[in-house]
């Protein structure tokens, strides 16, 4: 007797859609694997130390893993100068190595799916809103769009010797965002391990975006860029500047902040500091 095994359409789209995607992953892994292999061009060092303060302070093992991490990055991401900017390997290092430094603590990473296309301009660029009335102009260092883009001011990109501690870092900024990004939406709660943990995430950020607000309004001194209380999704953006650049005075400010940072970045900076 012969049997007829009937297999619906959408059972064998599946299995095509998921063959597919493991033969795609198998390649992309392998092709990583291969980058990653190459030797760090030398120049690319010097790139770093003179533009990124904060290398020189890392533990060896994550320097040696975020060269790895750069050479991966700018083989797989398109960058593009726009506004007159003539895009050069040390633009693309310098904002690869402050992109990937979020990501250089994560077991899996993930080297921000969905974003293509990093856009330089040389300084502060103006874009133009239209709600359906007004035309608006604004002028701005750098933006994490929904869609595959991110855009950054290159002048404002660099974090030498005199401003890598600052607590500001338009690419540390943006990155955040894109991360904040991959749970839908931009909204202070980025994609946790556990979900067990999103409660306490919850309780600590948003006491501490309170006490900003209520810090701000009597216009008292606070540790944070008062751009962190435009709302949730940018005091995370704001908080995770401080968290790399100013760790040690978030540590000891705000111990219930950086405690939620440290659980989702897996790094603890300050003590690269200390």
């Amino acid at each position: 007797m012969v049997q007829i095994i009937i297999v619906s359409i959408p059972v064998i789209v599946f299995v095509i859609y998921f063959a597919v995607m493991s033969l795609s992953r198998r390649k992309r892994e392998k092709r990583r694997s291969e980058v990653a292999a190459q030797k760090f061009p030398e120049e690319w060092n010097g790139y770093l130390e003179k533009h990124f303060e904060l290398f020189k302070y890392m533990p060896e093992g994550l320097q040696e893993k975020l060269r790895r991490y750069i050479l991966i990055f700018i083989d797989e991401k398109e960058f593009m100068g726009s506004g007159g900017l003539e895009l050069t390997d040390e633009m693309k290092v310098v904002v690869s190595a402050q992109a990937l430094l979020l990501i250089l603590g994560m077991k899996k990473p993930h080297f921000y799916p969905k974003l293509y296309i990093i856009e330089l301009y040389p300084a502060a660029y103006k874009t133009m809103a239209h709600d359906g009335v007004t035309v608006s102009e604004s002028v701005r260092l750098g933006e994490s769009w929904q869609g595959g883009r991110l855009v950054l001011s290159w002048l404002h990109s660099r974090q030498g010797k005199y401003a890598w501690n600052d607590g500001n870092s338009v690419v540390l900024h943006e990155f955040a965002h894109r991360l904040d990004q991959l749970s839908g939406k931009a909204d202070g709660a980025p994609v946790l391990d556990e979900v067990r943990c999103y409660s306490a995430w919850s309780e600590v950020m948003s006491r501490e975006y309170d006490k900003m607000l209520k810090t701000i309004e009597k216009r008292q001194k606070y540790l944070l860029n008062e751009y962190g209380a435009t709302n949730p999704a940018e005091f995370f953006a704001v908080a995770t500047e401080v968290f790399f650049e100013r760790p040690v005075d978030m540590k000891e400010q705000m111990p219930e902040v950086y405690g939620m940072l440290k659980y989702f970045y897996k790094l603890d900076p300050a003590k690269w500091i200390l």
